[in-house]
């Protein structure tokens, strides 16, 4: 089973060649040189927007690489705070809307055919000394619906994820990394997978809640700083 890296660093989307050939680390985390090419991205299929170049953790070497990545999705996000229940897979993303095509709201994504990389932050508030575990996954569990034309169903496989045990003080915000670094929509273009991120709070009861924008009181609901925000953005990787 390939490792997930609970500490994911990425750069914007558009970075100079000079600084990428320049640097050699970010945070005290290597930088790996930039392979060739790197900074000449293919021309994009007709519908979408021009490549840029981003920095990806790489967990089974413990470095940043450089690759051409395309921003197609995202960034998805809670619009509300959600309460998590113990002891459960909770997941954050919103019902089926049928009326809008059937599509789901909130921490879902729904890509085109690719291989992708999703990066992101889930932000919880709840008591001290509970462990967290976060799951992404592609797929969906339910049936074919002709009102969910051109998705691909079945059991959802697991492709990424976070963990993160909370000392602090109880109902304080605090921010865990979720990463999944390889993720496969094979099917045809026209087409598209659902990507959801689900969490397990190891504690019992209704523990904590997974939140929002976090506002300058420390409290859910609005406000600033925004990087406080349960989201994930997922870029195309082009080989």
């Amino acid at each position: 089973m390939r490792t997930i890296a609970l500490a994911v660093v990425v750069v914007g989307s558009l970075v100079s060649r000079a600084y990428a050939q320049n640097a050699t680390s970010l945070w005290g985390v290597p930088i790996e040189q930039p392979p060739p090419g790197v900074f000449a991205p293919s021309a994009p299929p007709a519908d979408e927007s021009p490549d840029g170049v981003g920095l990806f953790f790489d967990s089974t070497t413990g470095t940043l690489r450089w690759r051409q990545a395309h921003i197609s999705h995202g960034p998805s996000a809670l619009a509300h705070s959600t309460p998590l229940a113990g002891r459960q897979w909770n997941s954050l993303a919103g019902p089926v809307d049928y009326a809008s095509g059937g599509f789901r709201t909130e921490l879902v994504g729904y890509p085109d055919p690719g291989v992708w990389e999703l990066n992101g932050t889930v932000v919880v508030a709840g008591p001290t000394n509970v462990e967290y575990n976060i799951l992404v996954t592609v797929g969906t569990t339910l049936d074919q619906d002709p009102r969910r034309a051109g998705l691909i169903t079945g059991n959802p496989v697991i492709v990424g994820g976070g963990v993160q045990t909370w000392t602090g003080a109880a109902n304080m915000p605090f921010s865990i990394p979720v990463a999944a670094q390889d993720i496969h929509c094979n099917t045809q273009r026209g087409n598209e997978c659902e990507v959801m991120v689900w969490i397990y709070p190891k504690a019992d009861g209704l523990v904590s809640s997974a939140l929002a924008v976090i506002g300058p009181d420390s409290s859910g609901g609005g406000g600033l700083p925004e990087f406080f925000v349960t989201s994930f953005t997922m870029r195309r990787v082009r080989q």
